[in-house]
Order: C-alpha cells, then sequence, then structure tokens
C-alpha cells in the first residue's frame, strides 16, 4: 500500500511539475539557433564522471588496502592471543599432570604399605589365598536394577525463553559454566576409579612375587629391567627418528616456501609487465603502475591471510584432536583390567551407557526441533527487521515526497495569485478601453485600416500615373507645336520663292 501510495504522489508531482513549470530553459551564450548542444554537454559530463570514477576508485582501493592492513593487524593480534592461550593451556595441563604425578607416587608409597601390611593381616587372621574382596554379583544387580538419581538435575526451560534466541544463548551461557564444575567432578572420579583399579592390579602383581626366593625375584625383576631398558632405547631411537624426519621436513618446507617465493614474485612481475599499458573497459584510461603496484600488494595480503588462515586452522585441527585424545584416554578407563569387579562394573556401566544412549538420541531429538523451532523464529525476527526498515524507507520516500507536494503546492499558490492580478489588470483595461476591447470591432477597425491603408497606397500610385501621362502629354504637345512651327516656317519660304520667280 506505502509503494502504491508513494507511486501516485510521484505522478501527481511529475504531473504538476510538468503543467506549472514555467521556468525559462538556460540558453547558452554559443548556442546556434536549430542546433542543440545536448551532445557536447554529455561528452564533457562523460569526461567529468570518468575523471571522478577514477578518483573514487583510487580512494576505495586506499580504503580497502587500510582496512585489509588493519584486519591483518587484528589477525595477527588473535593469532599471537590463540598462541598465548595455547601456551598457558599446556602449562596448566603440565602443571596439572606434574601435581597428579606427585600425588599418584605418594599415595603409592602409602598404597604398597597399607597393602602389604592389609595382606598379611589377612593371612594371620584367614587364610585366604587371594588377596582380592570381590563384593557379590547379585549385590550389584540389585543396585544397577534400582533407579539411581543424578546428582545433577537439568532445570526445564520455561516457554518464554525459547521464543527468545537471545535469552536462549544468555541461558546456554549460564549452563555452561555450570557444565564445567560438574567436568571437574566427573574427572576426579574417574581418576579415583583409575587409581582403586591400579591399586588392584598392584595386589596382583605383590601375589605373583610371594612365595618366591630372592634368586627368582632378582630374576623376575632384573628381566623386566631389561624389558624396560629396551622399551627405552626403542623410544629413544623413535626420537632420535623423528628428529631427524623433522628436520629433513623442515629443510624440505623452507626449500618449498622459497621456491613458492621466487614462483609467486615471478607471477607478479609478469602480471606488472603485462597490465600496464592495458585499457579499462568502462573509461578507456590506460592502467599505470601505481594500480599494478597496489594490485600486487592486495595479492600480497591476501596471500598472507590465507597462509595465517591454513595456520590456524592446522592448530586448532590439532588441538581438536589432541582434546579428543584426551577425552578418549579419560573415558578409557583400562581394558586390560580382567577383574570380577572391573567386569561387573563393565557390564553396569554398559547397560547404564545404553540407557543414556537412548536418553540421548531422545534428547538430540529434542535439540534438533528445539533448533528447527529457534531457527525459524530467528527467520521471522529477520523478515520482520527487513519488514521495518523498509517501511521506515517508505514513511521516509513519503514524507520527502509530501514536503515535495507542499512545495510544489506553495508554487502553485504563488502562480494562482500573479494569475488573478493579471486577470484583474487585465479587466481594468479592458474597463479603461471601453468600446476598443471588444474583440469584433478591433478586428473589423483592423480590417478598415488596412483597407484605406491599400487605398491610400493605389491613390499614390494612380498619383503617379497620372503625373506621368501628364508630363507625357506636355511632352508630345510641345513636339507637336515644334513641328507645327517648322512647316509653316518651310511653307513661308516656298511662298516666297515662288513669288520671287
Amino acid at each position: 500500500m506505502t509503494e502504491l501510495v508513494t507511486m501516485e504522489i510521484e505522478e501527481g508531482v511529475g504531473h504538476v511539475q510538468n503543467v506549472f513549470d514555467i521556468t525559462k530553459p538556460e540558453v547558452a551564450s554559443d548556442a546556434v539557433p536549430g542546433v542543440s548542444n545536448e551532445e557536447d554537454k554529455e561528452e564533457v559530463e562523460d569526461k567529468v564522471y570518468d575523471v571522478f570514477e577514477e578518483t573514487e576508485e583510487e580512494k576505495k582501493e586506499e580504503e580497502l588496502v587500510k582496512e585489509e592492513e588493519e584486519e591483518d593487524e587484528e589477525e595477527d593480534e588473535e593469532v599471537e592471543d590463540y598462541m598465548d592461550e595455547l601456551d598457558v593451556e599446556e602449562e596448566e595441563l603440565s602443571s596439572m599432570k606434574e601435581e597428579e604425578n606427585k600425588k599418584y607416587e605418594k599415595l603409592k608409597d602409602i598404597d604398597w604399605i597399607w597393602d602389604f601390611e592389609e595382606e598379611e593381616e589377612e593371612r594371620k587372621e584367614e587364610s585366604i589365598t587371594t588377596p582380592i574382596v570381590s563384593p557379590p554379583v547379585e549385590k550389584f544387580e540389585e543396585e544397577v536394577r534400582e533407579p539411581v538419581e543424578p546428582d545433577y538435575v537439568l532445570a526445564e526451560i520455561p516457554a518464554e525463553v525459547l521464543g527468545d534466541r537471545e535469552a536462549m544463548i544468555d541461558m546456554m551461557k549460564g549452563l555452561i559454566h555450570e557444565m564445567r564444575p560438574i567436568r571437574r567432578k566427573n574427572k576426579l572420579l574417574e581418576l579415583r576409579v583409575h587409581q582403586h583399579f591400579k591399586k588392584v592390579q598392584r595386589k596382583i602383581l605383590a601375589s605373583k612375587i610371594e612365595n618366591k626366593s630372592s634368586e627368582e625375584v632378582d630374576r623376575i625383576y632384573g628381566a623386566a629391567l631389561g624389558h624396560y631398558k629396551l622399551k627405552i632405547d626403542e623410544a629413544i631411537m623413535k626420537e632420535t627418528q623423528l628428529l631427524l624426519d623433522i628436520e629433513s621436513y623442515k629443510e624440505k618446507v623452507r626449500n618449498l616456501k622459497e621456491e613458492d617465493a621466487s614462483i609467486f614474485k615471478e607471477l607478479l612481475a609478469r602480471e606488472k609487465e603485462i597490465g600496464v599499458g592495458l585499457v579499462y573497459v568502462k573509461t578507456g584510461a590506460k592502467i599505470s603502475e601505481k594500480t599494478m603496484d597496489i594490485i600486487a600488494n592486495r595479492q600480497i595480503i591476501r596471500r598472507k591471510g590465507l597462509t595465517r588462515d591454513r595456520f590456524k586452522s592446522i592448530l586448532l585441527q590439532h588441538r581438536f584432536e589432541r582434546i579428543n585424545m584426551l577425552l578418549k584416554s579419560l573415558e578409557v578407563l583400562g581394558e586390560g583390567m580382567t577383574t570380577t569387579d572391573y567386569e561387573t562394573l563393565r557390564m553396569g556401566n554398559v547397560n547404564l551407557v545404553d540407557k543414556v544412549d537412548e536418553r540421548e538420541r531422545d534428547l538430540e531429538r529434542y535439540w534438533t526441533t528445539l533448533t528447527e523451532m529457534v531457527n525459524i523464529s530467528a527467520n521471522f525476527k529477520e523478515k520482520e527487521i527487513c519488514i521495518m526498515e523498509d517501511i521506515e524507507l517508505k514513511r521516509k520516500k513519503l514524507t520527502e515526497s509530501r514536503e515535495e507536494t507542499t512545495k510544489i503546492r506553495e508554487r502553485l499558490n504563488y502562480f494562482l495569485i500573479l494569475l488573478r492580478d493579471l486577470r484583474k489588470e487585465y479587466a481594468r483595461k479592458r474597463k479603461e478601453a471601453g468600446m476598443l476591447g471588444l474583440e469584433p470591432i478591433l478586428r473589423g477597425m483592423d480590417k478598415e485600416l488596412r483597407l484605406r491603408n491599400k487605398l491610400i497606397i493605389d491613390v499614390e500610385r494612380m498619383k503617379q500615373k497620372i503625373h506621368e501621362n501628364t508630363l507625357a502629354a506636355e511632352r508630345k504637345k510641345k513636339m507637336m507645336s515644334k513641328l507645327f512651327l517648322r512647316k509653316k516656317y518651310s511653307n513661308t519660304d516656298s511662298s516666297e520663292s515662288f513669288s520671287i520667280s
């Protein structure tokens, strides 16, 4: 509707301007009548527009170069921050591992002492050969069958929050902050379980050394040390081989970088040789060396950005793989443990994992529906924003058209007032003229005057003809009188001669 209204207003404004636009056309001083100077104007405008386009393009290129340099600086800062974060994370992980190893060593000595003391007491009190005390399987099955309530229950998302995307994002941030301590608890519990099973494995090893002589124990200990030395030598060999491979790869990478840089420089030089002197299709101007240098700098900046992005993606990929490996190492609690306790726990864990998988499938299904609804709501919001922007633009156009109509109306009123004054003046003049102001009388008078002028001209011509005729008649009379006198004189002479004779 707003589009139709604005179109109708624009059409009305155009008609009013066409009707009441009485401004005189500007005529050039060197204008020739019957010939238009539009071609010269168009040529001049094209030249000016070409110069303006060139300056605008140069400004845009300089702005783009500045923006790219700023983006490169920001990306360098981000990469540095990211590398610093990686270093901090690695230091934190290394410190955590060192603390865990120290705690493990302390617990190790305590566990060994506690294990041997417990075994001696058990041997004294009960003559039990196996050092492992396993709980009954039926009791565990009953515990597994009982409904286990989780320590942390997820809060239900209210319907008001589901409709608002920003609220969902805020809620997600809060849940992420709550998720961190839960992960820490899970890791701590996993470490405790891992230490427990390591303790059980040590009891089994102690049972193997039990009831053996010192020579056999020394032989077993020597074989274990030899096996350990072989593993260390193998690790050292692998390390040296890896270092050599890394050096060779570094050398290859260095050579490839140099080759790539030389090829890229040759490519830029070749592009500059080919590009300098070429002509723009639109403007017809030649490409200068400055523009080619700007293009080459832009290519270099893009190439640097591409290498930086590749390096960043490789770092992120390695980080992602390392995190996955850590997660897998934390999730796996030792497949080599084959005790009855571990087996029963593993079976119960499998059942629980199946239930968790089912719940995760349900959650994924709910999550997909939720994401679809969020996306739909986001699309509707984006459409709403676009529609509001269109409405604002159309309102601006409507206000502009209203202002134009008001200006045109003011102009129209001005001309109407002028027309009214002219009509009043015309009526006054006509009233003063009286009968002369009547059109048929004026036309008849004009005709009579024209006829009178024609008659005057005819009378003047007739007078001239009469004057000419009178002059001719006088000349003829004079000639006739002269001839008559001559004849008379001739006759008198002849008579005298006749009388004398």
